[in-house]
């Protein structure tokens, strides 16, 4: 008999992955449940839900797995667009699916303050409810950005151990085998650096992405009259 918890991640950002905080933040916890046996499969949900084919692959994984693990943005105080289409296609072929899944959701934003994500977070328990399936917990995380522009270099300096622990600590409790009896957790990680010093470095990173832009059109514009 096969006790492994199947795992269905679904990354919820239209960046590519290694650009991506939502991709990098989800990798701590598959990594952590990869290590404690956990069978996991992985899907982009762009790239998914605007085809039949896409949509059929979707609720085929549903109705495989134990737990659904969110990980996306926020955008505008709630999840982006192509997220919540796949949420609905998931209501309406409940069905199919079944009751009794888990659902774990990964929520992150550029501003400082992680608890902006908790909007995010009650969307997905309601959806959870709505599906007669089980909440078990999720971790709301500000400065996303952060993460990427520091990974290779902060995480020397242990900015991202409070951030690991957090998710190793929600990975061993999705590891338990009884979905029903799980102890949920919302999970609010507190700011990696000073938030002042966030703002004066995203706000000086914005400049030189403005900067590049405009040099790039000037470029373009030039190179039209001369042709």
């Amino acid at each position: 008999m096969n006790n492994k918890k199947k795992i269905f991640f679904l990354y919820g950002s239209p960046k590519q992955t290694s650009k991506s905080a939502s991709w990098l933040l989800g990798g701590f916890l598959l990594k952590r449940l990869s290590d404690r046996g956990a069978e996991i499969r992985k899907v982009s949900l762009v790239s998914l839900v605007n085809s039949k084919r896409g949509n059929e692959e979707l609720i085929d994984t549903v109705h495989w797995c134990d737990i659904l693990v969110f990980s996306s943005p926020l955008y505008l105080d709630c999840q982006p667009s192509f997220v919540i289409r796949a949420m609905d296609i998931i209501k309406m072929k409940k069905e199919k699916i079944g009751n009794g899944k888990g659902v774990f959701a990964i929520s992150n934003c550029g501003f400082p303050e992680a608890s902006q994500n908790m909007v995010v977070l009650n969307i997905y328990k309601q959806f959870t409810k709505e599906l007669n399936f089980n909440w078990l917990g999720g971790v709301a995380v500000g400065m996303g950005h952060a993460y990427i522009a520091g990974r290779y270099f902060l995480g020397i300096f242990g900015a991202f151990s409070k951030t690991k622990k957090a998710f190793m600590e929600a990975a061993d409790n999705l590891i338990q085998p009884n979905l029903e009896s799980k102890k949920t957790n919302d999970f609010v990680i507190n700011p990696i650096m000073p938030s002042a010093l966030y703002l004066t470095i995203a706000i000086f990173l914005a400049r030189i992405v403005a900067l590049t832009n405009l040099a790039f059109n000037l470029h373009r514009k030039l190179g039209d009259v001369y042709e």
